[in-house]
């Protein structure tokens, strides 16, 4: 309705308290967290009303959860896609090796690398293409020569690099309801271990293991606490 009226954008905070909601309840406050914190990994006051939308995968996949416990991992997946330019001769892909600079003009693009082995860390061609992550674009750790256009630089820093933390506890037995999917720990600190996982039913061999999800601001503050302090938290 805004959006059609030609208001302003609001945060979702501010959609929802104009809707009626203010979740002042331990289980309002993890309703809250649940819905939009799990999704987003930042509290609605951060996320834009009209850039925001509802997870559709249930709507465009159906209801099924698949919890995928290949032992090879995902990574599996990229190494079997990978096989025709691993195999080629010489090899297409390099692995183990670090891009620290990128240099570019009207005739060619030229990439730095650091660990090659033996091979050139000087690559060039006509095009190249960019597939480094927000946070690495971020984080400054490759160097572009000349600096990409202030366009480009303000669309990398206008997003915030939202943050989930997993820790994983194994405990001597299990005091839980291992057939659920989730178990919610409601308290009026919305952000305070708030949403843990069974997984036994996944992995028999470790039948007491628990996966807690942080998210945001606790997020960062127990990525970077002393161990003995996370596990007194737990407790």
């Amino acid at each position: 309705e805004r959006m059609q009226a030609g208001a302003s954008d609001i945060t979702i905070r501010e959609g929802l308290n104009i809707s009626g909601w203010f979740p002042r309840t331990p289980v309002e406050n993890y309703v809250d967290w649940n819905l939009f914190d799990f999704c987003e990994a930042t509290p609605p006051e951060n996320v834009s009303l009209f850039g925001w939308s509802d997870e559709s995968t249930f709507e465009d996949f159906g209801t099924g959860n698949l919890f995928v416990n290949d032992q090879r991992g995902y990574g599996h997946l990229v190494e079997y896609l990978a096989q025709p330019f691993l195999q080629s001769t010489p090899s297409r892909i390099l692995t183990n090796t670090t891009v620290t600079s990128v240099e570019y003009s009207a005739q060619c693009v030229c990439a730095n690398v650091a660990g090659a082995e033996g091979k050139p860390n000087r690559h060039c061609g006509k095009y190249a293409i960019s597939t480094f992550s927000v946070g690495v674009l971020q984080s400054d750790a490759v160097r572009f020569t000349p600096s990409l256009p202030l366009l480009k630089t303000a669309a990398i820093f206008k997003y915030i690099l939202p943050l989930y933390l997993n820790i994983f506890i194994e405990f001597n037995e299990t005091f839980w309801d291992d057939n659920v999917q989730h178990i919610g720990r409601a308290e009026i600190d919305r952000e305070n271990y708030t949403l843990f996982l069974p997984l036994g039913q996944f992995f028999k061999s470790r039948p007491h293991l628990l996966l807690v999800i942080l998210t945001g601001n606790t997020a960062y503050r127990v990525a970077y606490q002393d161990l003995s302090v996370t596990k007194q938290e737990i407790r």
